[in-house]
């Protein structure tokens, strides 16, 4: 039996660059500096493969800007569209054909939409600078009331999507990226994942020192939460690593200090700083390192049953 692995849109891809030059000693991210290389649908789709076991088709090609998707109880998708402001659902294939059989906007006017979380009868959406909620009639896809804001005014200058997921503890746990590439946050909340509870209560800092946290899930294996991190630009095409975090209450995760295992980021080396130097030596190392500029973004666990044995409970 294969198992489908469902694309949204056809897109153009800009790739990052894998070039670098040395010139007076310094190695330099030329392809960064000039936009990265432009591709052609058809070469992004020769480059695709699947395992075995999957397949891979187009489920829906005119979602423009698609970013986050989340799965109703009654199999609608939803999917949050930033730069329209919007969030849009897509039927289920009950026809057969492997594509969405309706597309329409769910709820729209909202400040950039990224992530996306369902818990009980509400649907949550993580704006660029606010975190907010509605009702949500799972049986036919339709809202059931007003849309309400329960977290306001987050910065959203540089990193502004806002990453939300339901915790298996009851709480919901939101992500807020830097502001910038290297600097020393204004405000405590950039850079960490944060929590609170459904209704906006007791919002917290759950762990510091994340440049980039978009993509984090909790593994049924042992019950950990795992984040993506990405990784500080302007250190050439192979450093630093991005990293897979394992995130644990009140720790702190290196940015903009140090990168990979407690390795001193170069716009802090020679400050003699004692309290530098101790949240570097301080500081968790990440649990797996991806190539620089890999941009990790969204991750899920592999949880059901259907899966092929060998990916089950797997990170994907």
């Amino acid at each position: 039996m294969k198992y489908t692995l469902i694309f949204l849109l056809i897109f153009t891809a800009v790739v990052s660059g894998a070039l670098s030059a040395v010139a007076s000693g310094i190695s330099v991210p030329w392809r960064q500096l000039f936009g990265g290389i432009k591709t052609t649908e058809q070469q992004v789709l020769s480059g695709l493969s699947n395992a075995q076991g999957y397949n891979l088709q187009l489920f829906a090609d005119d979602v423009p800007g698609a970013r986050w998707l989340v799965i109703t109880r009654s199999g609608d998708i939803l999917v949050s569209q930033p730069k329209k402001g919007q969030v849009s659902l897509l039927s289920p294939d009950r026809n057969g054909d492997g594509q969405a059989d309706a597309q329409r906007v769910l709820i729209d006017n909202l400040n950039r939409p990224h992530g996306l979380a369902l818990y009980e009868n509400w649907l949550y959406i993580a704006e660029s600078d606010a975190v907010g909620r509605v009702p949500l009639d799972h049986s036919d896809g339709r809202l059931a009331g007003s849309y309400q804001r329960i977290i306001e005014n987050l910065e959203d200058s540089g990193h502004w999507t806002k990453t939300i997921e339901m915790g298996p503890d009851g709480w919901l746990y939101l992500s807020s990226g830097s502001s910038c590439n290297v600097c020393i946050e204004k405000d405590p909340r950039r850079a960490t994942i944060m929590r609170m509870r459904p209704d906006g209560s007791d919002f917290k800092i759950l762990a510091t020192g994340l440049r980039n946290s978009v993509g984090f899930d909790w593994s049924p294996k042992d019950g950990g939460l795992y984040a993506t991190d990405n990784g500080r630009d302007w250190l050439g095409d192979d450093l630093p690593p991005d990293e897979l975090n394992l995130i644990r209450p009140d720790k702190f995760y290196g940015w903009p200090y140090a990168y990979g295992d407690r390795i001193p980021d170069p716009d802090f080396i020679g400050d003699e700083n004692p309290t530098v130097k101790e949240m570097i030596a301080s500081s968790v190392p990440p649990v797996h390192e991806f190539a620089a500029h890999n941009a990790p973004l969204g991750i899920r666990f592999l949880r059901s049953p259907e899966q092929p044995e060998d990916y089950r409970g797997q990170l994907s």
